[in-house]
């Protein structure tokens, strides 16, 4: 999942018309139009970005935010430590021509390896964190 608000760059708590003029001044984002401004999409939306950087931002203070996972593959733009690099890896590729961007997240995730574990208590407390984020992604939208 993107981070549209990001993209856009407004604050998820953003009135209708900043979002309309936030996508007026971005073309290149008017497909985040139907999902924004639609007052029931746009809440969805909201409750599954705020769960989204939630974890991001739990996995990141714990030190999970190396390596690979389902969650730095599939929802990089809430990770962090991945925003960072992405920005800094930006401003790199314009110094350096010829990289491409897998080869820069490859050189990224080697210069942080994975951590090591820290113990079967603090697993279990960040697996039960993230069952109960995704229990609740599922229930709101089944529900």
């Amino acid at each position: 999942m993107k981070n549209l608000y990001h993209a856009l760059g407004i604050d998820p708590k953003a009135s209708h018309e900043e979002v309309a003029a936030a996508l007026e001044s971005k073309p290149e984002l008017e497909s985040c139009a139907p999902i924004l401004l639609d007052e029931e999409k746009r809440a969805a939306y909201g409750q599954a970005h705020a769960t989204l950087s939630a974890i991001g931002l739990l996995r990141h203070r714990l030190g999970l935010d190396t390596g690979d996972s389902w969650f730095l593959n599939d929802s990089p733009d809430f990770a962090p430590r991945l925003v960072r690099e992405k920005k800094t890896m930006a401003a790199q590729k314009s110094d350096s021509p010829g990289s491409t961007p897998r080869e820069n997240q490859a050189a990224a995730v080697q210069q942080h390896p994975p951590a090591a574990p820290t113990g079967s208590k603090q697993t279990f407390l960040i697996i039960a964190v993230v069952v109960v984020a995704l229990l609740a992604i599922f229930a709101y939208v089944f529900l």
